[in-house]
Parts: structure tokens; C-alpha cells; sequence
């Protein structure tokens, strides 16, 4: 009802030559308005609170018919195309009926004797004359029958005073959904749902449908459970190109939560360009996970218009884009971003990697360390040879030294620099098709021509990664860490690290996806490789040198890790289960009123008896 309503304001605007019919967009509208009830306005309403927030029976079986492709079309809904087999529709309605029986069957004797029970009291309150009055919906309203409706009307049917009273109620509802409803701007025309099952991951099993046949069809499978989502139809695209944020959270306290965000996340791209007819379940179109794009034929590739291969970017690239893209200052002052950690600047031969190094971080530990070793041994030899005579040569030794190649001088410096030159002149050893382009050092994908001039002179231009994205992120971090964190078992001195998937609309507005309680921490590409090998050594300053800080106002070395302000979160008080309580304090003399009066009795008698002595003393004085 939705999509209906927003396409049928974009043919207007779009001057289509069809749309959908008065009666189609009036039904949308009745459903619509129902759902923008207040609760208060309809809980108490005899009629109203059986539709609020729901399709009538009717409204759906008309609704179901419209193609939101192509309106005016009718969608195969009914029995024509299989006519041995049930219609979509009733097939639906036998699922639904199906898992409410289910659920709420009785499924003790006691349950079962307790439902016949209320079967009998709801059939004596019930008096056969007094019949219920029925809410009418929209389509019995407007007297038609929903299997005979007309779906489509040219744009000239809205021209007359009632057509114009029909855009306006669109243009009202359609703005009050826009403050109802937080997911708005990603909901889109297309009714596009993803499906994802909970027991998989790297991408495996996902699935794309436009109808609920289709959801309930990928979802009927062995998996039992499910995550369905509403797709995001209006994404922020780079160069046409879906993406997505991989931002690695870690956290060390959940109670109070003490969380860090990692400053140097990283984009992955979808191999395919994005089409938003969405006519298209391609994988490479709507995933971006790393093992569905590396099974692209490009992947190898080098990208122009990403300036990567590998379809992944570093931070600083995603950021210099912004700016070139959003930024509408009228004179710019943005000076080159750095990216601070890359092949190159950890002595990592990507190109020199086995797919064993890749998975392995001790593998490559060892080949960067080995490589660390001969550039001290490159060092030690050049500084030796300029304390030598003129014109001597460095000659081969077991230290890993290179060759001598006819006059070329060949010093174990030149030789490793030969090998580390991975970004400007890479293998094509990993490419299938034995055709990669060469890979340039990471840069921003802008061209010069396009990017805008940088004056120094100028104001400094406001960054909008910084300003606009990374508080969202921070604010989606913190909200859903805190609404787990009862109910999550931590023990001291541990910690867990997370990946967080963002994607961003077209608006900048920041959704968070998935929450990978095992992020993959391979050496996939040349933007991870750096980044997973820092992150590993920026976690032990968090966790092991900093609670090892002896002078608490130093500002701590915490690498690339930045702690996020949770002090507004709410704290978690537990429950002390299976710890040893101890009651401390004097027992106190707690007399019941029998006991007093028996007390009482007690002491009247002894008193008597004491009167009763006194009395033979006197007389025996006497």
C-alpha cells in the first residue's frame, strides 16, 4: 500500500502516461490512514479496532492484482495459470491458518479442557439475534468488486475536482508517514525483502523476493529460522556501485559497557553495478560479502572507475569521496588524505602471499618478519659500503642478499625493494584469468579533473564522514550493545570483538545491517591485509598495556581504538544466583499473644504468692 501511494505521486510528477486507478489508490489510502491511528483513538472503537494496523480480506485480494511495475497490469494472482493447483492467495491463507493452529493448539490435557471450557462460556454470552456490525473496508465502500476492480487510469482521470482531492489526501498521508516512520527513506517502491538464514554466514543461503509467495517459498527450507529484512532500495551508491561499512567494536566490560570503535573500518563493494528496477537477484548485485565477490570474474581486476582491485576501499578513500561528491562549500580548502597503514608501510608482499599466508596470521608474521630481517641486513650493508673504498661492490652472502645482474649493483636493499613494490606492479599469480591490470598505490578514486581545486587559504571544509556518519555509527554501537548486555554472561578481564555492517541511503542516513559475532580476520586483500594485521596489535594496547598504565592521567596508547561515551546508557543490576547470603545482626524476642497473655497469667501468680508470704512473717513476728 505503500509503494502504491509513493509511485503514484512519482507518475504525477514524472507526467506517466498510466498510473493506478481511484480505486486502487483509495484503498491504499483506508489502509494507511487505519495504520496512523493513534492506539488511544481505536482501542475502545467496537469496529475500528479490528482493522487498525491491518489489510481486510478484500483490500488484500485487490491489492494483490496491482503490478507496481507496470500499473494497470494484472498480476497472474489467480487460478488461470495452474488451475490444478490452489491460487496463491488461498495457499497463503492455508500457511497462515496452518501455523496459527499450531501455535496455539492445546497440547496438554489440561490445556485442551480448559479451551472447551471457554468454547462453552463464549457460546452462551453469544445471542444468535443480535448479529455484529461490520466495519466496511474500502472496496465495499466504493461498491466494486475486488476480482473486477480496474487496476489502471490515465493521468487525465485526476484532473476533475474528485481526482484532485485524491492527490491531495496521497500527499498528506504519504507526509505523515514520512515523520511516522524511521525507515522511510529506505523503504522504496519496489517491496523488495532480503532474506537471511541464522544459521550461515559469509553470505551463504541469502535470498531476494518482491512478494510474500517468494519469502515464504525461500524460507520453507531446512533452515527454521530466519531473519527477513526490508531490502534497502535507495542506497548510496560510489560510482554505481552498493557497498557497505565493515567497522570492527570492541568490547571489555558489559557491565558498566566500556566499548571501543576502531578508527580505520573499511568499505567492501558489490561485484555488479546496482540496478534499481530490481528486476535482478543477481548475487553480485545485491551482496557485497568478500566470498561472494571474489567468485566474480573482475575480481582479479583492476577497477577504473573504483581504482582498486578486490572491490574494497580504506576510510580515507570513502572520505575524500564525500567530500568531492557533497561538499558545497564554494571555495575548498581539503588537503590529501593519508591512509596511515598499507602494504607498502607494513613490509607486506601481498602479491608473494600463499592462499596458507592469507588465512594464516602467523604465516605472514613470519614472512613480514623475515622481510624485517633483511631490510636490518640491507641497512648494515650499505652503511658498510659507503665506509668502503670507491667502486667496491657488495657481493653475495648468505643474508639474503639479491643478485648482481650484469652492472646493475645488487644490494639485499634493492633486492627486498624489488619484492615490496606490491601496489604498483602486482602478480597476476591470484587472477584465473591471467589478466589483472596493474594495481596502483592506494589513492582516492576522484580523477584531478573532477575532484575540487584544494586552496589552502580558504577555510577548511567540514568533514562529512566525521560529522554526519560516525556519530550514527556511534549512537547504533552503543544502543545495541545496551540492549543485550542483561542478558549477556561476561567475565572480567575478557573481551569479544565484533563486525558491524553499515549501509548508508542515499541521504547519508546510517543503518546498521548485521552484527558478525566472528568477523573474518583474513588477509583477503590488500586493503585487509594492513588493516586486520594493526587491528590484532592495536587489541593488546586496549587490553593488556592499558590496564597496565601505572600513571592514570597519561593519556593511554590505545592505537587506532577509540572509546565511545556510554555513561548515557543504563546500567544493569543482576541477580546474585547461587551466592552465599549471610544474615548479620541480634536475634530479636518476638512474643506471639498467646505467649504473653500466659506471660501475664504467670506473673499475677507470683505475685500473689509473693503478697501471700509477707503476710505469715508479719504474724510471726507478732
Amino acid at each position: 500500500a505503500q509503494a502504491v501511494l509513493r509511485l503514484f505521486l512519482k507518475h504525477l510528477e514524472g507526467k506517466k502516461p498510466m498510473t493506478f486507478s481511484a480505486t486502487v489508490v483509495q484503498v491504499a489510502l483506508a489502509v494507511w490512514e487505519r495504520a496512523l491511528r493513534e492506539p488511544d483513538d481505536v482501542i475502545d472503537h467496537p469496529t475500528l479496532s479490528e482493522t487498525a494496523g491491518n489489510i481486510t480480506k478484500n483490500e488484500w485480494k485487490l491489492l494483490r492484482r496491482v503490478d507496481l511495475d507496470r500499473p494497470g497490469v494484472e498480476l497472474p494472482w489467480d487460478g488461470t495459470a495452474t488451475k490444478k493447483e490452489k491460487t496463491r492467495l488461498e495457499q497463503l491463507e492455508d500457511h497462515f491458518a496452518r501455523n496459527l493452529e499450531r501455535i496455539h493448539a492445546p497440547k496438554t490435557e489440561e490445556e485442551k479442557l480448559a479451551a472447551e471450557m471457554r468454547e462453552k462460556e463464549e457460546a452462551k454470552k453469544k445471542k444468535p439475534a443480535e448479529k455484529k456490525k461490520k466495519a466496511l473496508t474500502a472496496v465495499e465502500e466504493l461498491g466494486e468488486e475486488p476480482a473486477t476492480t480496474v487496476l489502471g487510469a490515465t493521468l487525465d482521470a485526476y484532473e476533475n475536482p474528485k481526482g484532485q482531492r485524491i492527490v491531495s489526501e496521497v500527499k498528506r498521508v504519504v507526509g505523515e508517514l514520512k515523520t511516522a516512520l524511521p525507515q522511510f527513506p529506505l523503504d522504496g517502491t519496489k517491496n523488495a525483502w532480503i532474506m537471511k538464514p541464522a544459521g550461515k554466514s559469509r553470505g551463504r543461503g541469502i535470498a531476494f523476493s518482491r512478494d510474500l509467495e517468494g519469502i515464504l517459498k525461500e524460507t520453507s527450507g531446512e533452515e527454521e529460522q530466519w531473519i527477513c529484512q526490508k531490502y534497502i532500495e535507495n542506497p548510496q551508491l560510489i560510482h554505481g556501485y552498493k557497498f557497505d561499512i565493515r567497522q570492527w567494536v570492541l568490547v571489555v566490560d558489559w557491565n558498566p559497557l566500556t566499548v571501543y570503535r576502531w578508527n580505520e573500518p573499511y568499505l567492501r563493494f558489490a561485484a555488479s553495478k546496482y540496478d534499481d528496477s530490481l528486476m535482478d537477484d543477481d548475487p553480485f548485485i545485491h551482496l557485497v560479502n568478500n566470498s561472494i565477490s571474489k567468485d566474480h570474474p573482475d575480481f582479479y581486476k583492476q577497477n577504473e572507475e573504483l581504482c582498486t582491485n578486490g572491490y574494497m576501499w580504506f576510510r580515507q578513500q570513502y572520505q575524500k569521496w564525500l567530500h568531492d561528491t557533497q561538499c558545497t562549500c564554494s571555495e575548498h580548502n581539503y588537503p590529501p588524505v593519508e591512509i596511515p597503514f598499507t602494504c607498502e608501510s607494513m613490509g607486506i608482499n601481498f602479491d608473494g602471499l600463499t592462499d596458507e599466508q592469507k588465512n594464516d596470521p602467523e604465516a605472514l608474521e613470519e614472512m613480514v618478519d623475515a622481510a624485517g630481517e633483511d631490510v636490518q641486513a640491507a641497512e648494515k650493508v650499505d652503511a658498510a659500503g659507503e665506509d668502503a673504498q670507491a667502486g667496491e661492490k657488495v657481493k653475495k652472502s648468505g643474508q639474503g642478499c639479491g643478485e648482481s645482474q650484469g652492472d646493475e649493483e645488487a644490494t639485499p636493499k634493492k633486492a627486498l625493494e624489488k619484492t615490496m613494490k606490491v601496489d604498483s606492479s602486482p602478480s597476476n599469480s591470484h587472477d584465473p584469468t591471467g589478466d589483472a591490470a596493474p594495481q596502483p598505490a592506494a589513492q582516492s578514486p576522484a580523477s584531478p579533473a573532477s575532484s575540487p581545486q584544494h586552496k589552502p587559504s580558504c577555510p577548511r571544509c567540514p568533514d562529512i564522514y566525521e560529522t554526519e556518519v560516525v556519530p550514527q555509527m556511534n549512537n547504533i554501537i552503543a544502543w545495541s550493545l545496551a540492549s543485550v548486555m542483561d542478558s549477556v554472561e561476561h567475565r572480567k578481564n575478557s573481551c569479544e570483538l565484533f563486525g558491524y555492517d553499515f549501509m548508508l541511503a542515499d541521504d547519508n542516513s546510517v543503518y546498521l545491517i548485521e552484527v558478525n559475532s566472528s568477523p573474518a580476520m583474513d588477509y583477503s586483500t590488500r586493503v585487509t591485509a594492513p588493516l586486520v594485521r594493526q587491528v590484532m596489535e592495536d587489541v593488546a594496547k586496549v587490553i593488556v598495556d592499558l590496564p597496565a598504565n601505572e600513571n592514570p592521567g597519561d593519556s593511554p596508547d590505545t592505537g587506532s581504538w577509540v572509546k565511545l561515551d556510554t555513561g548515557y546508557l543504563p546500567t544493569v543490576t543482576r541477580a546474585m544466583v547461587g551466592a552465599r547470603l549471610d544474615v548479620v545482626g541480634k536475634a530479636m524476642n518476638i512474643q506471639t499473644e498467646k505467649a504473653a497473655n500466659k506471660k501475664k497469667k504467670k506473673s499475677k501468680k507470683k505475685k500473689k504468692t509473693e503478697e501471700g508470704g509477707d503476710d505469715d512473717g508479719e504474724e510471726e513476728e507478732v
